[in-house]
């Protein structure tokens, strides 16, 4: 699992917009 963690925020900020929808 070779992840950033700008990668993970980014898919975390999608994630969060996902819920707000």
């Amino acid at each position: 699992m070779k992840r950033t963690v700008d990668e993970l925020q980014e898919d975390l900020s999608q994630t969060k917009q996902r819920l707000r929808k």
